[in-house]
């Protein structure tokens, strides 16, 4: 086809052939996503050796290695993932965008802090940066998407320890709703072995705030709820339906708690939508990039460290290696069934 590159040219051939193209360690680099093919030229059009290589862009790192090992059931495998996402490296496009998108957002607050303004030239350089703010916004969307699913390439299951996300069954719901649902679904077969994975329902559910039954293994959502409560409520199935995962995570509350009486969220977050019935384990959340709501406690098998954590990880894996390593490391150990 007129369309094919021959970065698809080399990846719909056997290993063999793009070894021989390009030198085995080049190939390794490339087949890693460590190197695009372009990167194996400097600005002159010279190629760069292995060495020269490696000292830019770092070693190569198997990732379809690092997914089989990260899967033995072993402690080790699982240190090594977490510092796998701690070292992986953002993309240029990923960082400019974010620069861009901090730039125009610090320049919209500068220009909005001290209120409306009669002046003309004023008015349109609010205008102006606004505009700036919102594309740069979409623009960031847009390469955070892509910079997210890279990340997740790392720790997703190899194809044996998969499940169906048929498992996660759909009631009576719209178009917008189903979509999501199976959205959700993949998302979550694709991270969470089998062995362990969600077999719930889906219902719709006229209120504002989306919630998980255990008596029937059912999540209820509306056309609102987004995609990311669609998998929070799809993770809350696993403490119900496995008293160790919830042995765990409610081990690994009480030693964040440590030994601090629980507080009224409403008093620890400042939002008084909270009950009076609604606590948490304080403990330094929020500082690791998190939220409060993670340390939530409840009288059943339940708590939000399972559901929050996956937030997280489908958000940026690599920020939450990095801020609260030892509840990243608690995420992998839980979804990889590993005991």
């Amino acid at each position: 086809a007129a369309d094919l590159t021959f970065d698809n040219f080399l990846k719909g051939k056997p290993p063999g052939f793009a070894d021989e193209m390009l030198g085995v360690g080049r190939a390794d680099l490339w087949r890693a996503g460590t190197i695009t093919l372009s990167d194996l030229l400097d600005a002159r059009g010279v190629p760069l050796t292995l060495a020269e290589l490696k000292a830019q862009y770092g070693a190569a790192s198997s990732v379809a290695a690092n997914v089989v090992a990260a899967t033995a059931k072993t402690v080790d495998a699982i240190d090594a993932l977490v510092q796998e996402m701690q070292a992986y490296r953002y993309s240029d496009a990923y960082e400019n965008a974010l620069t861009e998108y901090v730039d125009a957002k610090a320049a919209l607050e500068t220009l909005t802090k001290n209120g409306p303004s009669a002046t003309q030239s004023i008015a349109l350089a609010r205008r102006e940066a606004n505009l700036r703010y919102w594309e740069a916004s979409d623009a960031f969307n847009r390469v955070k998407k892509t910079e997210t699913a890279s990340m997740l390439k790392v720790i997703e299951l190899p194809a044996d320890r998969r499940g169906s996300p048929a498992s996660i069954v759909v009631g009576k719901v719209g178009p917008t709703m189903r979509q999501k649902t199976e959205e959700a679904a993949r998302i979550v077969a694709s991270l969470v072995d089998r062995d362990v994975l969600p077999n719930i329902s889906v219902q719709y559910y006229k209120g504002n705030r989306a919630y998980y039954t255990d008596a029937d293994r059912t999540i209820h959502v509306n056309k609102d709820t987004s995609l990311s409560t669609y998998v929070h409520e799809m993770m809350h199935d696993l403490e119900y339906a496995h008293p160790d995962i919830s042995t765990k995570t409610k081990a690994f509350l009480v030693e964040r708690g440590n030994g601090i009486a629980p507080r009224k969220l409403s008093d620890i977050t400042g939002n008084s939508g909270y009950g009076s019935y609604e606590v948490a384990y304080e403990d330094a959340w929020v500082k690791r990039g998190g939220s409060a709501y993670m340390g939530k406690l409840y009288p059943s098998n339940a708590t939000e460290l399972v559901t929050m954590g996956m937030e997280r990880i489908i958000a940026d894996p690599r920020d939450f290696a990095v801020q609260d390593p030892d509840y990243f490391k608690l995420m992998l150990e839980i979804i990889r069934n590993i005991k």
